[in-house]
Formats: structure tokens, C-alpha cells, sequence
């Protein structure tokens, strides 16, 4: 139910404005003073899922062992008989995933950047060398 209203030049879409305020004599726009939240106790720390997880992955089993080490055993078993997956979910959780590297290509027009700005080529070829070296020093500084 989307209906969208001119009102004071503003297109309206559902509850808000344009420009994120809500119309006049709407309701939904007053359901908490300014500054006040709106979820006092903030988001629960673990669902009720998580805690049985937890719960059952600590249980200790009729071999001595809980849930947990006989999961990483199990993984780790697998693993080492060749299983790709289980390795990887191991390695993912002990040394964090791989970063992935991301090929990028901008194409713009040069000129028409240089005369928007009201700069010379040179000016600009020098601003895109220098935005370059600060990057590589930044990302090399990065990995020390």
C-alpha cells in the first residue's frame, strides 16, 4: 500500500517524505522523544539457540570428552583423510577466511575532469601520482 502524494513539491511514499520526515498527524513519527531509543535493553546477548548450542557442546559424554572436543576431533579426523571442506572450516575459523582481492577499473574522461575543476592535465596527472603513493604507503603500512 504505496501511494505516493505531491505535497509542498515533496513526493510522499508510504509514511515518509522525501526527505525522511513523516507527514502531518502521522503517528508512526512520535513513538519516542528525541534521544530516547526505542529498544531499552539493547539486543539480547545470546538467543535461545545460541544457549542450548553452548549448553550441548559443553556436555560431557559417556568417553570423557565434551561435545566440543569430540566435534574438533571429528573435523580435524576428516581433514587430515582429505575432506576440503572440513580444512577449510578449520582454517577459516583458526587463521580468519583468506582476504579476497578485488580488481578494479574506473574509465572516466580525463579532459573532462580537468576542465570541470579548471585544472591543468599536469595538475591532475600530479593529484591522481600523489593520492596513489599516500595508497600504496597506507596499504603498505597495513601488513607490517
Amino acid at each position: 500500500m504505496f501511494m505516493e502524494i505531491e505535497d509542498d513539491n515533496q513526493k510522499q511514499s508510504g509514511n515518509r517524505r522525501r526527505d525522511g520526515t513523516f507527514g502531518e498527524g502521522n503517528s508512526l513519527g512520535k513513538k519516542w522523544q528525541s534521544g530516547q531509543s526505542g529498544n531499552v535493553k539493547g539486543r539480547p546477548k545470546d538467543a535461545l539457540l545460541t544457549k542450548e548450542i553452548r549448553a550441548q557442546l559443553n556436555e560431557v559424554r559417556d568417553d570423557g570428552k565434551t561435545n566440543a572436543q569430540a566435534i574438533a576431533e571429528s573435523m580435524i579426523s576428516r581433514a587430515i583423510k582429505g575432506d576440503v571442506r572440513a580444512a577449510d572450516l578449520i582454517f577459516n575459523r583458526i587463521e580468519g577466511k583468506p582476504l579476497q582481492s578485488v580488481d578494479l577499473s574506473v574509465t572516466t574522461d580525463w579532459m573532462a575532469t580537468v576542465e570541470q575543476f579548471d585544472i591543468s592535465e599536469t595538475e591532475m596527472i600530479d593529484g591522481v601520482r600523489e593520492l596513489l603513493t599516500e595508497f600504496y604507503r597506507d596499504s603498505d603500512s597495513d601488513g607490517e
